[in-house]
């Protein structure tokens, strides 16, 4: 199948419209919380919950494989 016969085709001028606008809304949260993220549909919906896991100071995380941390500690 080539890429003209691709069922979900968008055009690029469509493309970068939608991209613009994502990060025009993306960037727009004047410093304040936005919305709970919510993933999924149906009965399998879940709420993404950033920094949920904070483990107590006498545990230190340690390296494990295919799991990178940059300058500022994210994974």
């Amino acid at each position: 199948m080539c890429a003209q016969e691709a069922p979900n085709k968008i055009s690029r001028r469509a493309l970068l419209e939608r991209a613009a606008l994502a990060g025009l809304a993306a960037g727009n949260t004047n410093g304040r919380p936005g919305p709970a993220v919510v993933m999924g549909s149906g009965e399998h919906r879940y709420e993404a919950i950033h920094d949920w896991l904070v483990p107590p100071p006498h545990i230190v995380w340690g390296d494990t494989h295919g799991v990178a941390q940059d300058s500022q500690g994210r994974i």
